[in-house]
């Protein structure tokens, strides 16, 4: 499979923005309808009412880079993916570091085609440390919930992602909010015995009030710095 650039950006360019950013995972895209103009991912989920990563097994999401599926709803990127000619929708896509391996618009096939991905050296990893980093969040949990301001907290762990969340009642700045973000991170990572856990997983967190819904996200991708902002 192939596909071709466009709007004077070369194909190199456009795969680099599509293709895992690690040899040891895949990136898993859902392609939806164009012509729906989604104006974002929330619009998105509402729209299809599924959500995919509960239809694919922890082993396949153990190889994908995020830990999870992606919507692809940049225009930039659609217009990348046209010339394979989709007429189903949504129509999945995986690539791996270098290019588009596959292709369908049934999630099962692409359950299967994940989980027979050769275990590399961090897919292993992820799977051995699955349960450490559970009992981690867990713990985590506890003493988030011992700061003053903090009501409750939530978190999951879906193979490469980690996902956690405080519930708070009064409004916070984001200089306020950044310190609670770091603090999550601190924690988990201590709680985990020291697995160097933020250069393999990818950590997605938020705040959410009572009242507002949610007020702040971050996002710490493998390796990267934590990327804070107001919703």
């Amino acid at each position: 499979m192939f596909v071709t650039g466009c709007n004077n950006i070369s194909e190199e360019e456009m795969m680099e923005g599509l293709v895992s950013r690690h040899p040891d995972f895949y990136m898993l895209y859902a392609v939806p309808e164009k012509e729906k103009n989604f104006k974002d991912n929330l619009e998105l989920q509402d729209y299809y009412n599924v959500d995919f990563n509960r239809l694919i097994s922890p082993e396949s999401l153990d190889t994908l880079y995020y830990g999870s599926f992606i919507w692809l709803n940049d225009v930039e990127k659609y217009e990348y993916v046209e010339s394979l000619e989709l007429d189903e929708f949504p129509t999945f896509l995986v690539f791996d570091s270098k290019m588009l391996v596959f292709k369908s618009t049934e999630i099962e096939e692409v359950d299967e085609y994940l989980s027979t991905r050769e275990e590399t050296n961090l897919i292993k990893k992820r799977r051995e440390n699955r349960l450490l980093i559970i009992d981690a969040l867990e713990k985590t949990e506890k003493t988030l919930r011992g700061i003053n301001g903090i009501e409750t907290t939530a978190s999951s762990f879906d193979g490469g992602k980690v996902n956690f969340r405080l519930m708070i009642r009064q409004d916070l700045s984001k200089e306020e909010a950044i310190p609670l973000f770091n603090k999550i991170l601190e924690s988990i990572d201590q709680s985990s015995n020291e697995l160097d856990i933020w250069q393999h997983y990818v950590g997605n967190f938020d705040i959410k009030s009572f009242e507002k819904g949610v007020i702040y996200e971050a996002t710490k991708l493998i390796g990267g710095d934590l990327v804070v902002k107001q919703k």
